[in-house]
C-alpha cells in the first residue's frame, strides 16, 4: 500500500493512543501502540487531513477487542 498524504498521521496516532489507554487499560502498552499505529496507518490512505481520519465504524473490529493479537514468531 502507498500513502496519499502524511499530514495528520501523528494526530491520528496520538488520538488513538489516548483512546486505547483510556478504554483498554488492561492491554499491554505494546498492544496499545500497535493498535494506535494501525489507526495512523489507515489515516494516510485517504485524501485530506481531518477528513482522512477513520471513524470507529470504518476500522477493523479486532482493534476494539480486549484480546491481545498473537505475535508472529520470528525464525
Amino acid at each position: 500500500m502507498f500513502s496519499l498524504i502524511f499530514q495528520g498521521a501523528g494526530d491520528a496516532f496520538i488520538g488513538a493512543l489516548a483512546f486505547f489507554m483510556a478504554k483498554f487499560k488492561e492491554l499491554p502498552f505494546a498492544e496499545i501502540v500497535r493498535r494506535s499505529n494501525e489507526v495512523a496507518r489507515l489515516s494516510v490512505l485517504s485524501l485530506g487531513t481531518q477528513t482522512s481520519y477513520p471513524t470507529k465504524g470504518s476500522l477493523p473490529g479486532e482493534l476494539f477487542s480486549h484480546k491481545v493479537r498473537e505475535r508472529l514468531k520470528s525464525t
